[in-house]
């Protein structure tokens, strides 16, 4: 999953490091303790473009996971934009849809995901977007955040 992406991330009791998914793309994120946003970060809307990275535990450890903010996905059920995550735990979760309008399909406030014992998180952000009558969408909605801690199994 190409090169490992780590800074010190000094004592997991801290925020420890902040990271738009695109910094991050195509590595493996081994930081104890962190803050991840779509690639808009915390106030902008989201690109077009398809990232996935992987949050690594590390012996003896696991991911947790927990969502925070969620709001993706045009109307009308062409959820071509989705927030993916897979581990071997839960398998495959798909998430869209709206955290604050209560979609069937976006993840409840605060909603945990945790990876297996030294199992990778991968994490996949899906903008393949929608082609309608209307043309191109572009989404503009908020996007993501999620805060990870890596614990001891």
């Amino acid at each position: 999953h190409g090169g490992n992406f780590s800074t010190d991330a000094g004592d997991s009791g801290g925020g420890g490091v902040t990271y738009n998914i695109d910094e991050v793309a195509g590595q493996n994120i081994t930081d104890a303790a962190g803050t991840l946003y779509d690639d808009g970060g915390p106030g902008g809307t989201y690109s077009q473009t398809d990232y996935t990275t992987y949050i690594v535990p590390g012996a003896g450890k696991k991911v947790v996971i927990t969502m925070r903010e969620f709001e993706m996905g045009p109307g009308a059920g062409n959820f071509n934009e989705k927030l993916r995550f897979f581990n071997t735990t839960s398998g495959v979760l798909n998430f869209y849809g709206s955290m604050t309008d209560g979609g069937a399909n976006a993840p409840t406030a605060n909603q945990v995901i945790t990876g297996v014992d030294e199992g990778t998180v991968t994490i996949i952000f899906d903008q393949s977007g929608y082609y309608g009558a209307g043309g191109f969408y572009t989404q503009d909605a908020q996007g993501f955040k999620l805060t990870w801690e890596i614990v001891d199994v």
